[in-house]
């Protein structure tokens, strides 16, 4: 009989515990709209956020990466660039060292001349920017080497000798002096323009001296 009180008693408490559950229950409101758009919203929202987040990174690494690939290819074009001008620089002074130590009896100028003509035309072209003035310069400077040649020749015409080469040293230094000093003038008005210590005024003054010697007609027919 103990027993079968107890076992009463325990159902009727779960009675009264299930009871009191669905009473508590009936009283919460059922969720509103809101409540469940908030529920059903926050997922999908952050779902599109982290959608849009790595398109957007993806589409960035892309832009760097381009960016790069420009930037390394500009490297390249640059660095081409600088070799062709330094290669044309050295060809030019080259040139004029020759001309330093020109013997104006013996040596042919044809070779010199032909390295001064394509290096100082690459150089113009390897330049950071394309200048009329430069151009200028550099052509008229070409004259000035050309007209000192001639001026030497006529020079040892003038002296009458049988035998040209017996012409002694020291007469055929005489003569080359004014090749010798255009050269290692321009030569050392190139390498200051290469280490950008000439200002675009002083090349203009530069074209303006060459002018004056080679004279209109020249500086016109070789600036064509």
């Amino acid at each position: 009989m103990p027993n079968k009180r107890h076992g009463v008693g325990l159902g009727t408490h779960s009675s009264l515990t299930s009871l009191a559950y669905d009473s508590l229950m009936a009283q919460i409101p059922p969720p509103s709209l809101l409540e469940l758009a908030i529920d059903v919203g926050i997922p999908s929202i952050a779902i599109i956020v982290s959608t849009v987040l790595a398109v957007w990174i993806a589409s960035t690494e892309r832009k760097a990466a381009a960016r790069a690939r420009e930037e390394e290819r500009l490297q390249v074009a640059r660095d081409r660039r600088d070799d062709r001008s330094q290669d044309a620089f050295v060809r030019t002074l080259s040139a004029l060292t020759t001309f330093m130590l020109f013997d104006v009896v013996q040596d042919s100028p044809a070779e010199p001349l032909k390295e001064l003509r394509i290096g100082l035309s690459l150089l113009d072209v390897a330049a950071d920017r394309q200048d009329e003035v430069l151009t200028n310069w550099f052509t008229l400077e070409r004259g000035r080497a050309a007209v000192r040649l001639n001026a030497a020749g006529k020079a040892i015409n003038d002296l009458h000798y049988r035998d040209r080469f017996d012409i002694p040293g020291d007469e055929r230094v005489r003569i080359g002096q004014p090749l010798y000093g255009w050269a290692n003038e321009f030569s050392g008005r190139l390498q200051e323009w290469r280490r950008d210590r000439v200002t675009d005024d002083q090349v203009r003054a530069f074209v303006i001296e060459a002018q004056t010697e080679l004279g209109p007609v020249v500086s016109q027919h070789l600036s064509d």
